[in-house]
Parts: C-alpha cells; sequence; structure tokens
C-alpha cells in the first residue's frame, strides 16, 4: 500500500493527460487485469490506492485511473511501467519540436 500511494503521489505530479491514458492502453490492451475497455470517456483519478484484494476474484491493491474509454488499474507490477512510459513519452521529440 506505502509504495502505491508514493506511485499515485508521482502520478497525480505528472497530471496523465487522456491521450497518454488512451495510448497506454491501447498499447497494452492484453494487459489481463490492468487494462479494461470501458464506456467511460470522462478523466479520472481516484484519490487513493483502491484495495479489492478478497473481494473479488483476482483482487489487489491498485490504482484507479482512466478516460478516453480505458480504465487502467495500475497495480505494483504495472504503475512503474506507466509512470515511465508517461516520462519517456514526454522526453520523445515530436513532429513541432524536433525542429
Amino acid at each position: 500500500m506505502k509504495e502505491l500511494t508514493s506511485a499515485l503521489n508521482e502520478i497525480k505530479n505528472l497530471v496523465p493527460t487522456c491521450e497518454e491514458i488512451e495510448e497506454y492502453g491501447e498499447k497494452n490492451e492484453d494487459y489481463y487485469g490492468v487494462v479494461t475497455i470501458t464506456q467511460n470517456e470522462e478523466y479520472f483519478i481516484r484519490d487513493d490506492p483502491h484495495n479489492t484484494w478478497g473481494l473479488k476474484r483476482g483482487g489487489r491493491v491498485h490504482i484507479d485511473i482512466g478516460c478516453c474509454g480505458y480504465h487502467l488499474m495500475l497495480d505494483k507490477r504495472s504503475v512503474w511501467d506507466f509512470i515511465s512510459f508517461i516520462k519517456e513519452k514526454r522526453k520523445a521529440p515530436t513532429l513541432s519540436n524536433s525542429g
């Protein structure tokens, strides 16, 4: 729980965009239990790690964030991958800033 609280604070400081959430979701659609496609298009992030351990099959402590039809349930195995994905994406040159 402590590790995910730290990761959640980092995610909140990064303020992931809907585009980043959607791109991560598309890239990882087959990441079972982490990426779920939903009807919800609105941006959301849960204020604290969510514990579903023992409440449902495959339950665990995770961070809920979503947008553009993707609901990410980032657990201790996937949360740092998501953070790294955002940081790397923001470092990469784009057509508008590549000169």
